[in-house]
């Protein structure tokens, strides 16, 4: 295991009501399946999981939705099927992970915020575990969002940030990471 994996377990091992060894199982999951993908940013794809994990981690110690955050992208970018996902990780981590996941077009791989039913879906949704990843996975986003090359996709990116979880965020009453994702935000529009 990386540097990054390590240390992110021993923030993991700090709380006793998480279990260890299943992270370190999602941990060797997500690398297997996302094996060699690199971000447009040119680190490993799995990094990606594992830093909205470590964020969430700062905000909630629900096993089941940090578990689905470092998992939240393998129905998306691997070969990874639901059933097997399912029946590796149980209903609930697969749901989250499916829930995030339709909220992605497989062709383009962006979000289909055109389509604002589901957008009102996924913010009426009554699985706030599921607005938690996609939240702190699209702040890990505009983290690095000068990983794309095109000023015209980071403006839109920034874009869609301001006016779907901006409000979002402040919805569930996280005052911070509005303010933070506005923030990152403003920087391209």
């Amino acid at each position: 295991m990386g540097k990054e994996d390590q240390a992110f377990l021993k923030k993991i091992k700090a709380y006793p009501t998480l279990d260890i060894a299943l992270f370190e199982k999602a941990l060797r999951f997500a690398k297997h399946y996302h094996g060699n993908q690199l971000r447009k940013s040119g680190e490993a794809f799995y990094l990606h999981p594992l830093a909205v994990a470590q964020k969430l981690l700062q905000v909630t110690q629900d096993q089941n939705t940090l578990l689905a955050a470092l998992l939240h992208d393998i129905l998306e970018n691997t070969v990874v099927t639901r059933p097997q996902l399912e029946a590796t990780f149980g209903k609930e981590i697969t749901v989250i992970v499916a829930t995030v996941s339709n909220l992605h077009d497989k062709s383009t791989r962006k979000i289909k915020l055109k389509k604002i039913n589901k957008f009102v879906q996924l913010s009426s949704s009554d699985n706030p575990k599921v607005l938690l990843v996609k939240l702190y996975d699209r702040l890990h986003n505009m983290e690095t969002l000068l990983g794309h090359k095109s000023a015209t996709k980071r403006k839109q990116i920034a874009q869609e940030t301001l006016e779907y979880f901006v409000p979002l965020a402040k919805t569930l009453g996280k005052e911070s990471l509005s303010k933070q994702l506005a923030t990152l935000a403003k920087n391209y529009v």
